[in-house]
This record gives structure tokens, sequence and C-alpha cells, in this order.
């Protein structure tokens, strides 16, 4: 009896664990890197965006440029 109880432990451990990484991939596929630089204001290099002053690709010469903060360890510009 005490192997029915441990293995039904087991299984529903498992399911929860696979139904916890399903979910954590369908998010992770949800949110794309444009869309969380323009709700974060979190852009890394590279990524062209659309701003009050046209579309610009950022990189650290226009991040420093429209006075944003660069952050050269992350390769990143923070827009506020």
């Amino acid at each position: 009896m005490k192997k029915y109880k441990f293995a039904i432990k087991l299984l529903l451990v498992s399911f929860f664990l696979f139904l916890a990484f399903c979910v954590l991939i369908f998010v992770g596929y949800g949110l794309d890197e444009h869309e969380y630089c323009l709700d974060t204001s979190y852009c890394k290099e590279g990524i062209s965006i659309n701003t009050e002053h046209g579309k610009i690709t950022v990189n650290k010469v226009n991040c420093l440029k429209y006075n944003w903060k660069w952050l050269e360890d992350k390769k990143a510009c923070i827009l506020k």
C-alpha cells in the first residue's frame, strides 16, 4: 500500500512539474524582445524602436545622444 501512495505522489509531482514547465514555455514565447523593451524601457543593443525622435536602433551612441542611460556591462539602454 505504501508503494502505491508513493507512486501516486510521484506521479502528481511529475505532472505539476510538467505543467509548470509548459506554462513557462508558453509565457516565454509570448514575450517578444521588442514588446519587452517598449513595456519596461529596458532595451538591449540592436533593437529598432519607434520613439518621439523617430525610428532608431538601440546602441551606445543613440542612447547617449538622447540622454538615456547606457548600461555598458549589459549592452542595454534604459529609455527613461
